[in-house]
């Protein structure tokens, strides 16, 4: 978490640091710094093999390659046509079964495709002249539910990898004629690789880290994951997908991921810093290309409230389907993505009952913000269709067709999607903490953990209150198990660990929400998740997926209409009348905390987060004090330096640990002097000095 806010350090905090870092530290509040521009190193390649091996321990439960199930939905990015049409397809890659079922598919659509795309210059992730098609058949319906059962073959899948599976208009074929799309995450792809070249199921997580040279290049998929050292390709996976994100505008407007996530504000923007901004910035282009000055921002509501418009719902009509959301960040994404099987339209759990079809995995605000079946693989197909373009025609680019068509961008292709894919599996946090037995030093922080673990007995003897009736129910966790993003109800009643939920908090019902007073005209209602072809009312069903926590601090305003700014404020909506009217408010009791109870749940969100900060830039240095020289350890020591300077805004701003703040801007200030030491030895040393800090700050905060 890297975000960069315009503030003057305090004398105590100087004070404690010293005074030779004067210069260094000082802000001047009346002409504030524009943020660092050098960019960090982000990501960790361990994160994702460690996400891998727990992948595959499910996916082999499961049945492995006997059992890939492919969600099918409408792709904002694809499909020829709208629908709210979803399926599913199960795949059996050994023995060529195929089963699939899909509901409320409009008349003439029920053709059934499977796509390789063929790796040649010019390919993308769509269906195009000169792929490899297999036609499975076509649905039968059988009232709202169409189904088909096919037996392709057992060599069928021998040398054909599903890239795509689509449900096309009868006679359009797959190219032209696309109406759901489903296909596989970067780890389901990986592994069908690893198997196929051979390697025992059991013993492919070991080929992760001590890949054979020879296999790699014979099969470049499984060069994907491996170490830099062995495969002695120039980039490593993380970082070919971090120079994608940031660097990679897909020959569209000049945009790239990094433009509304970038490395130096904790992967989303905010007005504070897009005020710092050039005008030339990528982020303006609706106000700086005269093609795209309708329809496709709001600079007023970008620039003042930091909302993106939305076609949530496909792109037309323009001037009416749309809505304004603020930009999530990416981190910890591992931790917030799995949602619940049979809820919200579908899971990742390939053995629902009921075929509901996508979200294969929770994205975006409201849970299903990737297209097709919805997995964080494919959030990057949407996103240069809908923020990439170059005029609102958003015609793709198609190098094979032989009818020469001026394009407004090009779609990633395979190779770029699942580098994509493992930079954003690889960022943050990777597992949970216990909140329940952690105990703070500072005593408003502790009530403040106790306050949002207080269930209020609201489940009986499931989840009995706090023992000391002086501590108030925040009955946080329900959502928000150990200020994560996951379901504690869900996990209680046994449907499964680590899950994410939608829910309607009533969020959308604030009055005087910044946008509509900035922009009334301009900031329809949003209905969160789900598609609806009327947006009058709002799109969707009014749910919107939980955020993590332990990130919240820095990473605000708040709420997908941003309608909040700080910490504070976003826990004390649970005492609105927005929040009291909702079903989960009745559900669970209500809430109602007095304002030195949302203060003190505030305090520990704020001090969670400056620790989260602080394991992430022990990682970074411990990934500098390997570095060889200073030009690969500089980016590592500019990440670890944003996080501590991240933790001291957080704890300054709720007035917390004043003594950790002082250690944490003298870390801030030995890393920043390591960033230009160009002798190893006195460049670690300073590094390790800076750890040594961090973990005096630690120890101020958590016993």
């Amino acid at each position: 978490m890297v975000r960069k806010n315009a503030s003057t350090w305090s004398a105590a905090a100087l004070a404690l640091a010293g005074t030779s870092y004067l210069a260094f530290l000082t802000r001047a509040p009346e002409s504030p710094p524009p943020p660092v521009r050098e960019t960090p190193a982000l990501g960790d390649e361990e994160n994702v093999r460690q996400a891998f091996s727990k992948w595959v321990a499910a996916h082999e439960r499961a049945g492995g390659d006997r059992n890939v199930v492919l969600g099918l939905g409408w792709s904002k990015a694809l499909s020829k046509e709208y629908t709210k049409a979803a399926g599913r397809v199960r795949l059996d890659l050994l023995d060529g079964a195929v089963s699939v079922e899909a509901r409320n598919l409009p008349e003439g659509v029920s053709e059934v495709w499977l796509v390789d795309n063929i790796d040649r210059p010019g390919d993308s992730c769509a269906p195009e002249v000169g792929d490899a098609f297999i036609r499975v058949g076509s649905l039968v319906r059988e009232g709202e539910v169409a189904r088909l059962e096919a037996d392709l073959g057992d060599d069928a899948f021998a040398k054909f990898d599903v890239d795509v599976a689509l449900v096309a208009r009868e006679g359009k074929g797959p190219v032209s004629g696309g109406v759901l799309f489903g296909s596989p995450t970067f780890f389901q792809r990986f592994y069908r690789q690893a198997t196929r070249a051979g390697q025992d199921p059991g013993q492919h997580l070991a080929m992760l880290e001590h890949p054979a040279r020879s296999l790699a290049v014979r099969d470049p998929m499984l060069a994907l994951l491996a170490p830099l050292q062995i495969t002695q390709s120039p980039p490593s996976p993380v970082e070919q997908g971090a120079d994608l994100f940031f660097n990679e505008t897909f020959n569209g407007n000049g945009r790239t991921c990094g433009t509304c996530h970038p490395a130096n504000n904790n992967l989303t923007i905010d007005p504070t810093f897009i005020a710092t901004l050039p005008q030339s910035d990528a982020l303006f282009v609706a106000e700086n290309n005269p093609d795209l000055a309708q329809n496709f921002e709001n600079p007023v509501l970008m620039r003042q409230v930091g909302l993106i418009l939305e076609n949530v719902d496909g792109f037309d009509p323009p001037e009416t389907n749309f809505v304004m959301r603020g930009v999530p960040h990416t981190l910890a994404l591992s931790t917030s993505i799995t949602g619940i099987p049979g809820a919200q339209g579908g899971g990742d759990d390939p053995n629902t009952p009921e075929i509901e079809g996508p979200p294969n995995q929770n994205t975006g605000w409201g849970g299903d913000g990737a297209p097709n079946d919805g997995t964080l693989r494919d959030f990057a197909t949407g996103a240069v269709r809908q923020h990439f373009t170059k005029t609102l025609a958003r015609v793709p680019a198609n190098p094979l067709s032989a009818i020469s068509t001026p394009a407004d961008f090009r779609f990633p292709n395979d190779a770029e999607l699942d580098a994509m894919e493992v930079f954003q599996l690889s960022l943050g946090r990777q597992g949970e903490i216990n909140l329940s037995t952690m105990s703070f030093k500072n005593a408003v922080v502790e009530r403040g953990r106790r306050i949002f673990n207080n269930s209020g007995g609201a489940l009986g003897p499931i989840l009995p209150a706090d023992p000391d009736p002086t501590v108030a129910a925040g009955k946080c966790r329900f959502c928000h198990n150990n200020a994560g993003a996951q379901d504690l109800v869900v996990e209680l009643f046994g449907v499964g660990a680590g899950l994410n939920a939608n829910f309607d908090t009533g969020v959308e019902d604030l009055p005087n929400q910044p946008a509509d007073l900035i922009d009334p005209l301009h900031n329809p209602a949003d209905g969160g998740f789900g598609q609806d072809a009327d947006p009058t009312d709002g799109s969707g069903d009014n749910t919107f997926a939980t955020p993590p926590l332990i990130e919240a601090g820095d990473s605000g305003p708040f709420f997908h209409n941003n309608a909040i700014e700080t910490i504070e404020e976003a826990v004390n909506f649970y005492n609105s009348d927005a929040f009291a009217n909702t079903a989960i408010s009745g559900g669970i009791g209500g809430i109602n905390l007095e304002p030195t109870e949302v203060v003190a749940v505030a305090a520990v969100l704020r001090v969670l987060n400056a620790l989260e900060n602080i394991n992430q830039a022990v990682t970074s240095e411990q990934k500098a004090l390997a570095a060889s020289n200073l030009n690969k350890a500089k980016p590592h020591i500019l990440q670890a330096r944003e996080e501590i300077l991240d933790a001291v805004e957080v704890l300054r701003c709720g007035k917390l640990h004043p003594k950790a703040v002082g250690n944490l801007v003298a870390a801030a200030a030995l890393l920043q002097t390591a960033s230009t030491t160009s002798n190893n030895n006195s460049r670690n040393a300073l590094i390790n000095q800076a750890i040594a800090q961090q973990n005096l700050a630690k120890n101020d905060m958590i016993n």
